[in-house]
Formats: C-alpha cells, structure tokens, sequence
C-alpha cells in the first residue's frame, strides 16, 4: 500500500514525486508548509531560512525542546526525516539568493515587507509564487504565475515602516499558521493539477469572526498585508485581530461573531446577518441511499400486484373477497350464498341464539352496574356516621 493512496485520484503520484518545491522562510507559516509537502511525499524539497529555533518559536511555530539553539532549517530537516524519509531536503541556512535552480512552485513565508518584495523581483517570474501572510488570527494569501501575471502582486507591496506593531503576546498563533499553509499547499496544488482555473490570486479570512475577508488590490485598499508570524501586521487590524476597511476603526465581532454593520470590513449586513443565523436550513447531505421509486410504488398499493390490491376471488383482511361477497372469517375462504332452506333455517337459528345471548350480557351488564351503586351509597353513609362520633378536643387542653 502506497502512501500516497488515499489522494491519488485528487493529486496524481507524478506531481509530487516530479515537482521541485521551495520555501523561502521556515517560521510559523513555512515550516508547516513544508511539513505537508514531506508528509504528501513531495521529495524534492528546498528550505532557506538564517535563524536559529529559539523558545519563543516551540509554541508558535512546532520546534521541538531539543531543537532550541539550532538552525531552523536543520531542525526542520531532521523533523521530515522522520516523518519521510524518501524525501530530499536542501537546508540552506541564510537568505534566499536566486540560483540556477528551476522550481515549479515557489512559497514565500518571510516575516519582513522588503524582503518579500526583494523575493518577488528577483525569482524570476517563471513559476506560481505563492505568498502567505498572517497575523494572530487573520490570514491572507497572494498568488501570482504566468498565468494569472504579476502586476496585481505589486499593489501588495509597501514599505515596512508602514506595517502595524503587535504587542509580543498577540503576534501569532499555531492553528492561524496552519490553516494559511494548508491553504497554501492547497493553492499549489490545484495550480499543478488543474492550471490556474481554480487558482485565485488572493484570499482572506477572520478566524475570530470565521468570516472570508477577501482582501482588494489598489491604492483604495486599506487592508494591508499580515506578515507570516505576526511580528508586524499591515493589515491595519485592533487588537482583537479584525481587518478594518476603507481606513475606519477596527471592526468588532459581537458575542454571535459578526461584525459591527458600520464597520463593513467582514460581516456586511449585520442585521441581514442576525436574522439568518437563528434560521439555518439543513444541509442536505446526500448519503447514497436510493429508493426504487417502482419497488416504493408497489409498497404503497399504487401497483395492481402490491400488497393492497387483491386479485379477484381472494379473501382480504375483513373476509370480505375481491368481488364484494362475504367471506367465512378465519378461514379466509369466501363462502356460497345459501341454496336451500335447512341452510336458510340454520342461519335463522344461529341469529336467535346470538340474539339472546346479547340480551343475557346486558341484563348480567345492568346488574353489576346496579351493585355498584348500592355499595357505593353503603360507604358514604358510613363515613357520614363516622364524621358524626368524633368530638373536637378542646383547644389548650393540658396533659
């Protein structure tokens, strides 16, 4: 059994086995990238980063406590060894420089507005960049290729001066930077799969408020880019990590999750909001299981040989055949209409009897109904002299 398995009707052996794969940044973003790429069996894998793990990064970014002083990316190769071992990593311990190395997709998961922008201008533009970014609880992703080009990338771009400061304790978080290299991989891999029909050249979402917030390109766009671990956050976002649009305050979710409505950033319309979520439709789920709608017609007697229908001359439940005749009960046999008169005698005989026998139950019925009246009125005019004898003791009698 491969291990590959389970996912290659979704992503071919040979996209993974013959593509070339480089991470610029293993921090909080690019070593999980990197991580799924192993884990997928992607095994020609090239890391750059210059910083050594240190405590902070354990809780942030999954360093383990005996990799505390080494190079990130030697930590991050012994890791993949263990997880993988078909897989080829080439550490390389300082800042990416082009080389003459071609690489079908390229993650950009750098913490720092210049560098990105230096990445950008001198990797090439011959493969899919692929640029994630995030704050404590918000993400974006940027993508550009051949295909979808290059320009609107640059409208992204701008000055780290520009970029808003997170206290230390609100830079980042490990789920928000697995969720955007999941998104990530995801990108390249429909990229490598598909072409770029179902690629698209960016993305945001809220994970306070689990609202999509797509981010917009241009001099209009307010919502700077988060960097990969949150040490700086041009998105322009509070401190509860929201995204603000069109330079308004940063917008805030109310206890339900949505957004402030005057702050238009996430939620739209709140009250369009509030309304619907109190009213959710269920989802319907298909879960492979179809009727016969002949067999369920014939079930429910639509069909002249279901259960309901009779042929004619077959007794149903009530004795009674398909023609309408009486039937003999029990039996189920449907019975002749009588033919002579011992028959019609015996017939008259039986009704009598039953008759009488009817008349006997009544009077026995009448009797026992009588009795129980008279017993009824003996014991109320039992109690009646029992209430009667008893004499109320004098109130504040001693002992």
């Amino acid at each position: 059994m491969s291990r590959m398995e389970r996912y290659t009707d979704i992503i071919p052996e040979h996209i993974l086995l013959e593509s070339n794969f480089l991470v610029i940044g293993v921090g909080a973003i690019g070593r999980q990238v990197a991580m799924i790429l192993a884990t997928m069996n992607a095994v020609a894998l090239t890391i750059y980063d210059p910083d050594k793990v240190e405590e902070v990064n354990l809780g942030a970014q999954g360093y383990h406590e005996d990799q505390v002083g080494l190079y990130k990316v030697d930590a991050l190769g012994e890791t993949i060894e263990v997880v993988n071992s078909d897989v080829t990593v080439h550490p390389h311990r300082n800042k990416w420089t082009p080389d003459n190395e071609y690489y079908d997709v390229i993650f950009c998961c750098v913490d720092d507005m210049e560098a990105r922008r230096d990445i950008f201008e001198r990797h090439g533009q011959s493969s899919i960049f692929i640029d994630g970014r995030m704050a404590a609880r918000s993400l974006q992703i940027y993508t550009c290729s051949p295909q979808l080009g290059f320009d609107h990338y640059k409208e992204t771009l701008f000055p780290q001066e520009e970029a808003a400061e997170e206290s230390c304790t609100s830079k980042t978080t490990f789920y928000c930077a697995n969720v955007v290299a999941g998104l990530m991989v995801s990108t390249a891999m429909n990229h490598l799969v598909h072409g770029d029909a179902l690629v698209s050249p960016r993305f945001g979402f809220n994970l306070l408020a689990m609202e999509e917030e797509t981010p917009h390109f241009g001099d209009n766009d307010a919502t700077k880019p988060a960097t990969p671990d949150g040490s700086d956050d041009p998105t322009g976002e509070g401190e509860e990590g929201q995204i603000s649009s069109g330079g308004d305050e940063p917008a805030e979710p109310d206890a339900a999750g949505h957004l402030d409505e005057e702050h238009p950033s996430g939620s739209g319309d709140t009250e369009a909001a509030d309304s619907t979520s109190d009213e959710l439709e269920p989802i319907g789920i298909d879960f492979g299981i179809h009727i016969d709608e002949e067999y369920e017609s014939e079930q429910s007697g639509d069909n002249n040989t279901g259960v309901d229908q009779l042929p004619e001359g077959s007794p149903d439940d009530d004795g009674r055949t398909a023609s309408g005749s009486s039937g003999a009960g029990i039996s189920g046999q449907a019975s002749s209409p009588p033919n002579n008169s011992s028959e019609a005698h015996s017939g008259r005989e039986a009704e009598q009897g039953m008759a009488r026998q009817e008349e006997q139950e009544e009077d026995e019925s009448g009797q026992r109904s009588a009795s129980t009246e008279s017993n009824s009125s003996d014991a109320d005019a039992a109690e009646s002299d029992a209430e009667s004898d008893e004499s109320p003791e004098p109130v504040g009698a001693g002992a």
